[in-house]
């Protein structure tokens, strides 16, 4: 069991799914937030949070049945960041962040990207398929007040960019570390 805290990120509107909230639309017959908290519940990390946002209710009546903690962020409107803060607030060690809307990714490569158990290392994993970087990321925990200073609103790319000494690329011989689910062909 690795010291990491996964931080699901199931806040967003789903802008570009038209009328449907991704998280909660179905993918193999449930819903995706379902496969994706499943699949890290099976791997390695010591607990998940996952941030909710955009009706809420619907995405936490999809995880009922989960052992996880919810954080709703009433912010998510601001961006993702502010997503990624609230994880990374309610997280007291190392963090793993997923993309609530990455269905295609399995616990081993949840596992693919936590450290050793002896590792207390400062350091970024990022997932490479094919020279393209992807998620989920892992964050030793020396980069927590990194993460929760940082203002850009798309996300960790600009922490990453400003600690490429630290960061370590993990080859995956599959594209799963890039499908997330943007639109409705996506499903």
């Amino acid at each position: 069991m690795s010291n990491t805290t996964a931080i699901i990120l199931a806040a967003g509107t789903s802008s570009r799914m038209g009328d449907v909230n991704k998280m909660v639309a179905l993918w193999k017959g449930e819903p995706v937030i379902s496969h994706v908290v499943r699949n890290v519940l099976d791997s390695n990390v010591m607990n998940v949070i996952v941030v909710t946002g955009f009706e809420k209710e619907k995405v936490e009546y999809a995880l009922r049945n989960y052992s996880i903690e919810l954080i709703h962020n009433s912010g998510y409107n601001l961006g993702m960041t502010s997503s990624i803060k609230a994880g990374v607030r309610a997280a007291k060690n190392d963090v793993l962040i997923c993309l609530g809307d990455m269905p295609s990714l399995h616990s081993n490569d949840y596992n693919k990207m936590l450290p050793p158990e002896e590792a207390d290392k400062k350091w970024i994993k990022v997932p490479v398929y094919h020279s393209r970087r992807g998620n989920p990321i892992y964050f030793s925990e020396h980069f927590r007040n990194e993460l929760l200073g940082h203002d850009s609103p798309d996300g960790c790319k600009e922490v990453i960019l400003a600690n490429e000494e630290y960061v370590k690329e993990i080859a995956f011989e599959s594209n799963h570390v890039l499908k997330d689910i943007d639109t409705p062909s996506d499903l």
